[in-house]
């Protein structure tokens, strides 16, 4: 039988997270377990009836398709998600490994932790998918120009914009590259800046139709929503009348905070002031973060 590496992981569970090298393995030590994650040292017995979705955790540089010797072979011709660290390899040859694994057709995700941060960067996919199967966690995280980019342990991934993340909209590049990773990936973590966020806000910055949706729960804010609009549409001259596919009514409800702006009631406000819903929405945010609700 393979190798388990906690007593727990015997429980039946719904991720097999494979880890063949000892190193990496010795890293993850013993963690506490709800039954959701078995940890596994060899492929072996993943055939199981319990076992769903499958994690293969490796250097990329010990990773061998089936016509290599040697190294870390695939557990199966397409083994659920990948999860390879760079190591010391340089970028070409990570360039040309993944394109000869891409072949297989898997979900695959390439980490670069620091040297030596591989066994925390595990142990929080661990522990992700054993709290709540992934759902809404962050795995990876890094800075692309003015974007910083999230991972879940799914490897479903958010790109979103730095300046749609409130706090950290004027702060250097050298500063939003100084985070860290929730050990349970809860939360990007900037320990200068006393700065916690979490998939949901990157979510919302990344989809600001998301993010509206969130906010209109709140009467509050589609109160301000509505005077936002009202006072944007005013300083360029247009009436309640001037919008064309809502009636005045509905523009006057939406005004009030009565009724919630739809993203089509949006598009033809847009419209209405030769703007694109994108652009329409964040003159509507700089709005509302200059102002205060009417008294």
């Amino acid at each position: 039988m393979s190798k388990v590496i906690t007593e727990a992981n015997k429980r039946a569970g719904k991720f097999d997270v494979i880890v063949s090298d000892p190193v990496l393995a010795k890293a993850i030590g013993r963690l506490s377990s709800r039954g959701r994650v078995r940890v596994l040292r060899a492929p072996r017995g993943l055939h199981a009836p319990w076992s769903r979705i499958v994690y293969q955790v490796s250097y990329l540089a010990d990773v061998a398709d089936s016509s290599e010797g040697g190294g870390c072979r695939l557990a199966s011709k397409t083994p659920t998600r990948l999860l390879l660290f760079q190591g010391d390899l340089p970028i070409n040859a990570v360039i040309e490994r993944v394109r000869r694994l891409s072949a297989y057709r898997v979900s695959m995700h390439v980490a670069a932790p620091p040297a030596g941060q591989e066994g925390r960067f595990l142990k929080r996919l661990v522990r992700s998918l054993d709290v709540d199967e992934g759902r809404g966690t962050i795995l990876d995280a890094w800075r692309e120009g003015d974007r910083f980019v999230v991972k879940s342990p799914t490897f479903e991934m958010l790109s979103a914009p730095i300046a749609g993340l409130g706090l950290l909209r004027n702060v250097s590049p050298k500063a939003i590259d100084e985070f860290e990773i929730d050990p349970y990936g809860a939360f990007v973590y900037w320990p200068r800046l006393d700065v916690h966020l979490g998939w949901d806000q990157f979510e919302q910055a990344a989809n600001p139709a998301a993010k509206l949706r969130a906010l209109q729960m709140s009467r509050e804010f589609n109160a301000r929503y509505g005077q936002a609009i009202r006072r944007f549409r005013e300083s360029t001259g247009l009436r309640q009348c001037d919008i064309p596919g809502l009636d005045e009514r509905t523009v006057r409800r939406v005004e009030q905070g009565r009724t919630r702006a739809t993203a089509g009631a949006l598009a033809r406000l847009a419209r209405a002031h030769g703007m694109n819903p994108t652009d329409y929405m964040a003159r509507l945010a700089e709005l509302l973060d200059r102002s205060t609700p009417d008294a």
